[in-house]
């Protein structure tokens, strides 16, 4: 007999011998206490028609529930979601930076292979005991003739009474040479001169992509100002030669959030930052919060200051630009504490060394150089170095791992665009290859590769 048919018998058969003890019990009980001795008829009552009943009142019962309760339907095998399509990174189309030391790519990286590119005491600032604070300054900025090229712009759109804090102008003068840069970068692309030649009413289904700016800027520029230096950004491209209807402000956003985003096509996308920390009340502010570095404080931050951005598109944009760099294996986490607390740990960025480059199919020694945002914090030089000297054995540290904050100061998001950009000039000139990573921040950790479209 079979398992199953053994249990089918089995629980009705425990029941009726329960059903039959208890009348039986129940009823010898009931005569011993009531002193009589039951007849013929008793004993067919209660010791056979009682738990007969009983018996047939059960099964009226249970074939009753069976016809009503609603038919239970087999368990659906769960669906097995369809793959998500793999993240299609936005190609490397263009980029410019002004940083100390540099206002291309190609002198930043002489610089540095001159070993002339270092932070230096500064002949203007000081600290509140008086010595010259160590910054990354950038010579000849004309932040005055950035006022008087912007203030007639600003009346005109009803700002006039917007102010910008003395290092914010030097910011915007960094800036504006770099973003107009940027947006010649774009007027060559082949489809605009037929955008340009086509009838207004035509224009709507022109093959143009449109041009979206993405701007990054540090929490101590407030909302109007955001969007007074995100307009102004936008007028200078346009005044570049790139038409007004296919150029928009996109969503502030950060450089890792940007790459992380989709990449619809057709597209081109700017994305932007600028900062400068060189004015005094940057400088008293650092130091009131212990941020500074001095002479009593190794761990503090040097202010530094810069723009940099990128041009960025899909890859049939990519295809019709040409001279492109193409991005690999982006690789982003969170550390578990502050960087600027605790021990210093380099596990979590050499994981995400390795996820950069198993993604991108690559071998480390391949690697021609190391591009990151570091700056000169031992939390953050011991965290890449140790990573470079773990991972990437071959590079010599001092000119083919270069810590970019280290060399320029702390200037936000700035060090992770000029980073790639030095990562973008690097990866054609040396033919191979670059690793880029950022630890800047006290967090957030990333690592990519940057490669050259040829190879």
């Amino acid at each position: 007999m079979s398992a199953a048919a053994s249990r089918s018998w089995t629980g009705p058969t425990l029941i009726a011998v329960v059903v039959f003890a208890a009348c039986w019990s129940g009823a010898l009980l009931f005569w011993r206490a009531a002193g009589r001795t039951p007849s013929a008829l008793d004993l067919g009552q209660l010791l056979l028609a009682l738990p007969m009943a009983i018996l047939l009142a059960c099964w009226l019962a249970r074939q009753s529930m069976t016809r009503t309760a609603p038919a239970i339907a087999p368990a659906a095998t769960p669906a097995v979601p369809a793959p998500a399509p793999p993240h299609v990174m936005p190609t490397l189309i263009a980029g410019a930076l002004r940083v100390p030391h540099g206002d291309t790519a190609a002198a930043l990286a002489e610089a540095i292979a001159s070993n002339t590119a270092h932070c230096a005491l500064d002949k203007l600032l000081k600290d509140q005991d008086g010595f010259p604070v160590t910054c990354g300054r950038i010579d000849e900025v004309d932040a005055d003739a950035q006022r008087e090229l912007m203030t007639p712009w600003l009346a005109q759109r009803g700002l006039a009474e917007l102010e910008f804090t003395d290092a914010q102008w030097r910011a915007l003068a960094i800036a504006d040479p770099v973003v107009a840069e940027l947006g010649f970068h774009a007027t060559q692309h082949p489809l605009l001169a037929g955008f340009m030649d086509s009838a207004e009413d035509q224009r709507t289904q022109h093959p143009l992509p449109m041009l979206e700016l993405q701007l990054s800027l540090s929490p101590g520029w407030d909302a109007a100002q955001r969007e007074a230096v995100q307009d102004w950004l936008l007028h200078r491209v346009a005044q570049q030669g790139w038409p007004a209807q296919r150029l928009r402000a996109g969503a502030p956003m950060s450089l890792l959030e940007a790459l992380g985003a989709s990449n619809p096509a057709p597209s081109l996308r700017l994305l932007f930052a600028c900062e400068s920390h060189l004015d005094e009340a940057t400088v008293v502010a650092w130091e009131d919060q212990k941020l500074l570095h001095t002479a009593s404080n190794a761990r503090g931050q040097i202010p530094g200051e810069g723009a940099a951005g990128l041009l960025l598109g899909d890859a049939e944009q990519a295809r019709l630009m040409g001279n492109t760099v193409t991005l690999h294996g982006l690789a982003t986490s969170l550390r578990p504490e502050s960087a600027d607390r605790g021990a210093v740990t380099h596990t979590l960025l050499q994981q995400l060394v390795h996820q950069a480059l198993d993604g991108s199919q690559l071998d480390a020694a391949s690697v021609a150089m190391l591009c990151a945002d570091t700056d000169a914090r031992p939390s953050r030089s011991v965290e890449l170095l140790s990573v470079a000297g773990t991972v990437l054995p071959h590079l010599e540290q001092a000119t083919h791992a270069v810590r970019l904050g280290a060399i320029c100061g702390n200037n936000g998001q700035v060090g992770q665009l000029a980073a790639l950009v030095l990562a973008q000039h690097a990866t054609v000139v040396l033919g191979g290859p670059v690793l880029w990573v950022s630890n800047l921040d006290p967090f957030q950790r990333a690592a990519m590769v940057v490669r050259s479209a040829a190879s």
